[in-house]
C-alpha cells in the first residue's frame, strides 16, 4: 500500500518574484501537484467517479514553513506523506528538498494540507463522506520519520 510519492520540478521563470525566488503560494500549487500525481499513480484521479458517485477533496486547513529559497532554473523534489487517514479527510505531510546535480540536498519547506472527501448531495450541493473503500484499500500513513 502506498503511504509517500514524490514529484521532481524546475522552478519556471513565472513561479519567481522580482527577485527570481519562488514566491511562497507557489508551494502550496506544489503541494496539490504531487497530491494530482499520487492519486494518478493509485489509478484514479483527483476529481473522480466511483460507483456512479463523484467524489472531490477541498482542502480544510494547508500551511507551509520555509526554511531556504528556491531561485529560477532550480531543480527541487516534493515528497508527499499520508500523515493521517480519518473516517472523512486526508492529512498529508510534504517535504521540499533542492536537488544539487539530480541528488537530494538540503529541505527547504515543509507543509501539510488536510483534504475532506465529498460527494453530491440530493439537493446538489457537496457534502462530507466517508472516504471509499477503492481509495483508502490503496493507501495507509506513512511510518513516522526518524529523529536526529
Amino acid at each position: 500500500m502506498a503511504h509517500e510519492h514524490t514529484i521532481r520540478r524546475r522552478v519556471e521563470f513565472s513561479e519567481t518574484d522580482m527577485a527570481g525566488i519562488v514566491h511562497f503560494s507557489r508551494f502550496f500549487r506544489y503541494m496539490e501537484a504531487a497530491e494530482h500525481d499520487f492519486f494518478r499513480s493509485l489509478g484514479h484521479s483527483i476529481v473522480t467517479t466511483i460507483g456512479g458517485r463523484s467524489y472531490g477533496w477541498p482542502r480544510v486547513h494547508a500551511e507551509c514553513d520555509y526554511k531556504a529559497p528556491l531561485a529560477f532554473e532550480e531543480r527541487f523534489e516534493v515528497t508527499l506523506r499520508v500523515r493521517e487517514i480519518r473516517n472523512r479527510s486526508l492529512i498529508y505531510d510534504f517535504i521540499f528538498t533542492r536537488l544539487v546535480d539530480e541528488a537530494p540536498a538540503d529541505e527547504v519547506a515543509r507543509g501539510s494540507i488536510t483534504a475532506v472527501c465529498v460527494t453530491e448531495g440530493e439537493d446538489g450541493t457537496m457534502r462530507a463522506t466517508t472516504l471509499p473503500p477503492e481509495i483508502t484499500g490503496l493507501i495507509e500513513p506513512a511510518p513516522a520519520e526518524p529523529t536526529d
